[in-house]
């Protein structure tokens, strides 16, 4: 045996974070997202929420196309009255002061609304 070796080690690790007696500090994990991908019809609302697995204090941000949605900042994000420049990927990150997750992106697709055909004419 080696004389530098000798005694009794606890060596912990982890991939999220950092662990310290009973307490794990890691970055927030996104446990739940609902609805995924949304289709709707222009003029409706669509919207998303999350639930996050965290012990401290978290930040959120909304992005649309990898672009931040100006105060987005909550677990949920409801986009009112949809256009189609609101098409596109959706993904949220979460941040706390142990690092970030992004979710998995999710697809808005949004329908334009059709006018009605005129049947007939009159004459």
């Amino acid at each position: 045996m080696n004389k530098y070796l000798a005694g009794s080690f606890i060596v912990i690790l982890s991939v999220v974070g950092l662990r310290t007696g009973a307490k794990a500090y890691y970055p927030p994990i996104i446990a739940h997202m609902e609805p995924q991908d949304q289709t709707v019809k222009a003029g409706e609302n669509a919207a998303w929420y999350a639930t996050i697995d965290t012990k401290t204090p978290v930040q959120y941000q909304w992005k649309l196309n990898g672009h931040p949605i100006s105060g987005a900042t909550s677990a949920v994000l409801i986009q009112e009255k949809v256009q189609k420049q609101d098409e596109g990927i959706y993904t949220l990150e979460v941040k706390n002061r142990y690092g970030k997750t992004v979710s998995d992106p999710y697809h808005l697709t949004v329908e334009q609304n059709q006018k009605p055909l005129a049947i007939g004419s009159s004459r």
